[in-house]
């Protein structure tokens, strides 16, 4: 459970990037038939992803190992949903 924060941009990059190994498993664990039924979800998750990617949030926080890692996982997720 994730204390009261105000939501601004800094904080959401944050709860998403903590999220994202478990939203990875829950994608492929569903399979295209939960994909085709959480379309609208996930083309919003592709579109916040893609941001991420654009504004290169994460390469002003992250380095390394770490950097390289969580691009590769967004690149993965976006691959997997089908999302450009």
């Amino acid at each position: 459970l994730l204390p009261d924060l105000a939501p601004t941009r800094q904080v959401n990059w944050a709860i998403m990037l903590s999220r994202l190994e478990v939203t990875q498993f829950l994608i492929d664990a569903g399979g295209k038939e939960d994909q085709a039924l959480c379309r609208t979800e996930l083309n919003s998750l592709g579109r916040y992803l893609k941001r991420i990617e654009r504004e290169n949030v994460l390469g002003t926080v992250l380095s390394g190992d770490l950097l390289y890692d969580t691009q590769q996982r967004i690149r993965d997720i976006l691959s997997t949903i089908n999302y450009r």
